[in-house]
């Protein structure tokens, strides 16, 4: 066999068994979707012929490599070394290692050395663990998990015993074992550990990761990489008009007459009294503003703010409970959302008053709760009538009253749980943050802008002109603008609930329509071209964060997410995400742009979008795997959003060998490009809504 076909025939080898792998794995994740877990290892993940296929799929590529003289190269030799690592390593901690559940009591009499594995049945681990000591720390304030540690007695046949502390993103290590912290018992004596036993495989594998990241960075970013060798050929582009379809406008009902409220002066000084709401103290407003967006979908009601309209629910109920809600009565969450209002028409959630127990335990209380025994009875009486006395003077229209009664909550709320309140400035930030935290508007404005500029750009060039410098100053100073606000309201939501927000589907996706604003912004002077992507991109993602209930209310974090490694996994992905947008719709236009110098050109710009956003992407999967190790004892566990950001690396790993000088056919390219984003479109959007797993957020 000649070399040439040795060569052909590694490559169509290496090239079919990736398809056939990511083909196999995004059936995998419908299989578990619809016959569980189990099912899909057992078929798929977990099978001969699955690993067979990694196998001559690797062994293919490093044999190309090899044939090609490629191993000379110093970053295709760690690229292609870290795969074999990586893959070598997840054999071995399939072959040799385990990972289980023990379940501890601290009322058991016997230690426990049976390790409950979900696919193999118990294993008798070589040690034994009793429970001495279990402790929730709570948020203050809050009845909410900040963190639950373990204290482990850790027995072994002839050694002496030894103590261990688990915790949250904190494991223990015995003998090759490593003990990571699941979940607690509803009575707060027991809790359920994950065990994990993978002697060589981990190790491996993240070798095999640094090598890859090392490898890549070398060869997109390194003097002579791909990165700077494309960068060198955006000086100018050529861009044609896409058209897009807009949606038809909403019919509105008719104009109602507007319900009876508080004045405004007043609603708001309510506001600022604090409540206990969604398992944390926070301003009245919070609450009012996430009753007002459930109810009625709009955070203001007939131009009542939604201090106004709680207060309306609360004080003028008979008048407030004949309002339409957001759903009509036949719908499937009219139910839900009339069990709302009648919670709010009985002040069911104005838990506004704190007590501290014998235990100094701090909980608070709203008129319609069943108050504690021991509370004094002047505290007893104060907790249920001061609303009421307050519903006489709203009767009466006596605001100054009212005033004064708000006061004097505000005034017991200071003196029985200074301890547990929020800061001054984080109570500031989140008022200010419920006021600012609705880019509805801003997505709708920032999409027609940009299809806007794409209908200018498209006359202009077709009269063989160039759009006004000025107006492209002041379209690149109003996108900026818009990265800006968007900064300054993850920044209050950050100040107001004391984490990076990172954990939910409504804060990635305003980080991305930021990231996409200010990126762009930066970089209007050199590729003025990119503006309309940037007004688009950040529209639609603003748009799919405020989709239906995808404004979810401020709240504390879970305790397995309170680790530094979700800031950088997040960021990673979400920056990754923003640069295949901007490809794949720069992509778009390259597709219907007639110039084959045009399309050049975009692909070159595509191309140096591409180039960092694969590196991040694997980065992000990295360190994302990492952490999962740090926090369940498992790496990698085929959760449908683990597989699907594997075939996305996979989609995009042609990148690499595209020629530097610019691909060969930019026709091809700009609809690889398009082809490609799905598997982000299904990473993100396919696996939220439809396949589930333990990544699924909406």
């Amino acid at each position: 066999m000649s070399k040439h076909i040795r060569q052909k025939a590694l490559k169509y080898i290496a090239i079919g068994t990736m398809i056939a792998a990511a083909l196999a794995m995004a059936v995998a994740t419908a299989i578990e979707h619809l016959y569980g877990t189990q099912m899909a290892h057992r078929t798929v993940y977990h099978a001969p012929w699955f690993i067979g296929l990694w196998a001559v799929g690797i062994g293919a590529g490093i044999g190309l490599m090899l044939a090609k003289g490629q191993h000379r190269r110093p970053a295709v030799l760690l690229l292609h070394a870290a795969a074999a690592l990586i893959l070598s390593g997840a054999l071995l901690t399939y072959r040799m290692g385990y990972s289980g559940m023990m379940h501890l009591r601290l009322d058991a009499q016997q230690p426990t050395n049976i390790c409950e594995v979900p696919d193999g049945g118990p294993i008798v681990s070589p040690f034994a663990l009793r429970l001495l000591g279990f402790s929730v720390v709570r948020y203050p304030g809050s009845q909410a998990a900040m963190d639950y540690t373990a204290q482990l007695l850790v027995l072994q046949p002839n050694k002496q015993a030894d103590t261990a502390i688990v915790a949250m993103n904190r494991i223990a290590k015995h003998q090759g074992h490593r003990i990571y912290m699941g979940s607690y018992d509803d009575d707060e004596l027991g809790v359920s550990l994950a065990v994990s036993y993978d002697p060589v495989g981990t190790g491996i594998t993240y070798t095999g990761y640094a090598l890859l990241l090392v490898g890549l960075g070398a060869l997109l970013f390194g003097p002579k990489g791909r990165f700077w060798k494309a960068r060198g050929r955006l000086a100018s582009l050529v861009v044609v008009f896409v058209g897009f379809a807009a949606a038809p406008p909403r019919a509105e009902a008719a104009p109602q007459p507007s319900p009876p409220s508080l004045p405004p002066h007043v609603a708001s000084e309510l506001g600022r009294l604090l409540v206990y709401h969604n398992q944390r103290v926070a301003p009245l407003q919070s609450l009012a503003r996430d009753y007002t967006m459930a109810l009625y979908g709009s955070p203001s009601v007939h131009g009542l703010s939604p201090e106004q309209v709680l207060s309306g629910l609360v004080f003028y109920p008979n008048a407030w409970e004949q309002l339409p809600l957001r759903h009509k009565p036949n719908a499937p969450r009219y139910r839900e959302l009339h069990q709302l209002r009648r919670q709010a028409l009985s002040a069911e959630p104005m838990r506004i008053f704190p007590y501290t127990d014998s235990t100094g335990t701090v909980r608070w209380y709203g008129p319609a709760d069943r108050l504690p025994q021991q509370m004094p009875t002047e505290q007893w009486m104060f907790f249920k009538k001061a609303l009421s006395l307050m519903g006489e003077s709203v009767y009466k229209a006596d605001w100054p009253e009212v005033l004064r009664l708000i006061d004097k909550i505000a005034l017991y709320q200071q003196k029985e749980a200074a301890l547990v309140l929020p800061s001054a400035s984080q109570i500031g930030a989140e008022r200010l943050y419920n006021r600012l935290g609705h880019p509805k508007a801003m997505a709708i404005g920032s999409t027609a802008l940009g299809l806007l500029l794409f209908a200018l750009m498209a006359i202009a060039l077709s009269r063989q002109r160039q759009l006004p410098l000025i107006l492209l100053r002041s379209a690149a100073a109003a996108l900026l603008l818009v990265g800006l606000y968007l900064l300054l309201v993850l920044v209050l939501r950050w100040w107001a609930s004391g984490h990076v927000p990172m954990s939910n589907g409504f804060e990635v996706m305003l980080l991305m329509a930021c990231m996409g604003a200010l990126i762009v912004a930066a970089a209007h002077r050199r590729i003025p071209t990119l503006l309309p992507l940037g007004f688009v991109l950040s529209g639609l993602a603003m748009l799919v964060a405020t989709l239906g209930e995808s404004n979810p209310p401020i709240g504390h974090l879970m305790p397995v997410l309170r680790s530094p490694l979700l800031s950088a996994h997040v960021a990673c992905m979400m920056l990754s995400y923003t640069l295949f947008g901007l490809a794949a719709l720069n992509g778009l236009m390259g597709l219907c742009t007639p110039p084959p110098e045009a399309k050049l050109k975009l692909a070159n710009l595509s191309l140096t979008a591409l180039f960092p956003a694969l590196f991040l992407l694997v980065a992000g999967t990295c360190i994302g795997a990492v952490w999962a190790n740090i926090s369940w004892g498992r790496y990698w566990s085929w959760d449908p959003k683990e597989t699907w950001a594997l075939i996305s690396i996979m989609a995009y790993t042609p990148v690499l060998h595209i020629n530097p000088s610019g691909p060969a056919r930019p026709q091809a390219f700009h609809a690889f490009c398009l082809a490609a984003f799905a598997a982000i479109l299904i990473t993100y959007f396919g696996v939220n809504l439809l396949l589930g797993g333990m990544h699924s957020y909406a």
